[in-house]
């Protein structure tokens, strides 16, 4: 088999290698490369399947192959013991038992009085480092548990699911890719905050990560601030939508239980009931009784097109148009209109009697957005009085003429 030349990443892991004795986080080639680069080399390595790998770092001497702004002849010595103090603090927080510089108490002195409802963070790395390094850098603020592969990491969110999700990219029996499209394709894990962790840090590598979900691609080596404010912060946001959806849930029950109340009054209120929108008439609601009187379905109701509400109420005979209905003129004017008769046409060619009330909707602006009219059919009781008033008059014609 001919040599594997990898040169142009940051850092290549051969997946399901099975010559892995010690795990590597792969940091050590990613600053060499970098190193490389700097002083305009170049590294390669060389690989045979079984027998082993070499790496080859070329560099040139001299600075005339370098660009003139990386070359400085006079440039000022970083005092040995700044440089050095600047690399201990960041160290310093790397170590088993070390709290942030901000804190007064070690670590475990914090676990120990923290609550126990602490955000549970699950970190999924094959590298015993850097479990045993996550686990240092969070445990003061943060319940943490540590898994080798995203296989370990399922079992563990299967029995208890996690606030966030550290995971590392490479990670041997199950990546964590594949770890993250499990989590998004299952509803009840798909809003877990998932940050993956990885020495690859080229643009792909980025956004392959946010193509796959992840919420953060933290890129090695990082520091021991910039962890804890990414954690941070999606923590946060976490507990913001986690509100939100909350919040959401409870006025769609409110809304649904308010909307069936709704509906049970419509539908036992002795009156038909119509909503239009305003300005164009359309009709939004009409209940049962609505649709008998005027004898159209909803959909009827609703297909007749620009000023129907206005139209359902039409005087045939009558000799003002449609911008005098009870119902235009609570739209257009806010006029609130009592006990007004209606005599309405019905698609049968059939005319009822109708004793319509409506009044506009406004906004909190004042603005007319709506109209409400309920109205009765009395047609039978004008009859009955029509009839009344018949016999009474033929009783005076008749008392008149003896």
């Amino acid at each position: 088999m001919s040599p594997e030349q990898v040169g142009g990443e940051r850092f290549h892991r051969v997946e399901g290698s099975r010559g892995r004795t010690h795990e590597g986080t792969g940091i050590g080639l990613a600053l060499v490369q970098e190193l490389v680069k700097l002083h305009g080399g170049s590294i390669r390595a060389e690989s045979l399947p079984g027998e082993g790998t070499a790496f080859v770092v070329s560099v040139p001497f001299g600075t005339h192959h370098l660009p003139s702004d990386h070359v400085r002849e006079d440039r000022a010595q970083v005092p040995v013991d700044l440089a050095a103090n600047v690399y201990a603090e960041e160290a310093w927080h790397w170590l088993p038992g070390v709290a942030s510089a901000g804190d007064s108490l070690p670590a475990e002195a914090y676990a120990e009085s923290a609550a126990d409802d602490r955000p549970f963070i699950l970190v999924a790395d094959d590298n015993t480092d850097m479990r045993n390094c996550f686990r240092s850098l969070l445990s003061d603020r943060y319940s943490v548990e540590t898994v080798a592969d995203g296989e370990a990491a399922l079992a563990v969110i299967q029995r208890r699911r996690p606030d966030l999700v550290l995971a590392d990219v490479m990670m041997p029996r199950w990546d964590g890719f594949g770890l993250l499209r499990t989590l998004r394709a299952n509803p009840e894990t798909r809003a877990i905050p998932v940050i993956m962790v990885s020495a690859r840090a080229g643009e792909d590598e980025r956004i392959e990560g946010m193509e796959h979900g992840a919420d953060d691609y933290l890129i090695k080596p990082f520091r021991f601030r910039e962890l804890r404010a990414r954690v941070q912060a999606h923590l946060e946001l976490a507990r913001i939508r986690r509100e939100t959806a909350e919040r959401d849930r409870k006025l769609r029950a409110e809304a649904d239980s308010q909307r069936a109340l709704l509906e049970a009054v419509l539908k036992e209120m002795p009156a038909g009931l119509v909503i239009a929108k305003a300005p164009s008439g359309e009709v939004m609601l009409a209940n049962h009784q609505a649709k008998e009187i005027l004898q159209r379905s909803i959909g009827d109701l609703r297909s007749v097109g620009e000023y129907a509400g206005y139209q359902l109420f039409r005087l045939s005979g009558q000799p003002y148009g449609l911008e005098e209905q009870p119902l235009a003129r609570s739209v257009l004017h806010g006029e609130v209109v009592i006990g007004e008769e209606l005599k309405y046409l019905r698609p049968d060619g059939t005319f009822r009697v109708l004793l319509a009330n409506s009044a506009p909707v406004r906004n909190e602006t004042g603005a007319i957005v709506a109209s409400v009219v309920a109205f009765q059919d009395i047609t039978d009781l004008r009859v009955a009085q029509e009839e009344l008033l018949r016999e009474r008059n033929d009783v005076i014609h008749d008392l008149g003429a003896d």
